[in-house]
């Protein structure tokens, strides 16, 4: 069974849900959380803990409107984030709601090896977001959402002057990298980075010299981190 998605199905039927916000290895198994007064359990599956809160009534009647996605997706990545520091952990995509426990439990048995291998990929590492602007712009919010967008190929070619040079020379540093196509039309350049921790000094080194010269050619450049790895799961 592929996980269900908020803006995907109907859950008009349904008196309530499951939403998976993350899975994470299994040191958190067993243990409960709050952010912003949501309750979320590390729910033991395997050698795995999945980390999921109950849906009331009104979630499932809201589920997938911009307003619930926008709440879901800041609380979601409070708790990711804080979490990512006890333990190796995969977002799970903004909005993947389930309409039962059984169901969570056959998606969860058919993504087992996927997760594993991802969470291997992910193990000791950070995310780190970047985000460009050439023009005059009010400061975006972008940074403080899960994602920045759409993750594309990351060719060299694909990035323009004065950003080429900050994506060649943190993605020399970071583990992966990968350009996004930003929700923020006016956003020129984004990028999501994946860094290990032995490296993280560096990373933030570099980072910050790259934003000088990006000012110094009249570019402004905000980022992001360490974060969940919400672009790599």
């Amino acid at each position: 069974m592929k996980p269900q998605y908020a803006e995907q199905r109907s859950l008009r039927d349904t008196r309530r849900g499951v939403a998976l916000l993350g899975v994470t290895d299994s040191t958190l198994a067993g243990h409960r959380f709050s952010v912003e007064g949501v309750r979320v359990e590390a729910l033991a599956f395997r050698d795995l803990a999945l980390l999921v809160r109950p849906l009331r009534a009104d979630d499932v009647v809201h589920a997938g409107e911009a307003a619930w996605m926008a709440r879901e997706g800041h609380m979601q990545r409070r708790l990711c984030d804080r979490l990512a520091a006890k333990a190796t952990l995969l977002p799970a995509k903004t909005g993947t709601i389930f309409a039962s426990s059984s169901e969570l439990d056959a998606a969860a048995k058919q993504s087992h090896a996927r997760w594993q291998r991802a969470l291997t990929r992910v193990a000791g590492k950070q995310e780190w977001l970047v985000l460009g602007y050439t023009g005059p712009h009010p400061a975006p919010a972008a940074c403080d959402v899960p994602t920045l967008g759409r993750p594309l190929s990351g060719r060299r070619g694909a990035v323009a002057p004065p950003f080429a040079a900050i994506w060649e020379t943190l993605s020399a540093i970071a583990a992966r990298g990968r350009l996004v196509a930003a929700h923020d039309p006016r956003a020129a350049f984004a990028a999501a980075l994946l860094v290990a921790v032995e490296h993280s000094g560096a990373f933030r080194a570099a980072l910050l010299r790259s934003v000088g010269e990006c000012a110094a050619a009249g570019a402004t450049v905000y980022h992001a981190g360490p974060r969940a790895p919400f672009h790599f799961s």
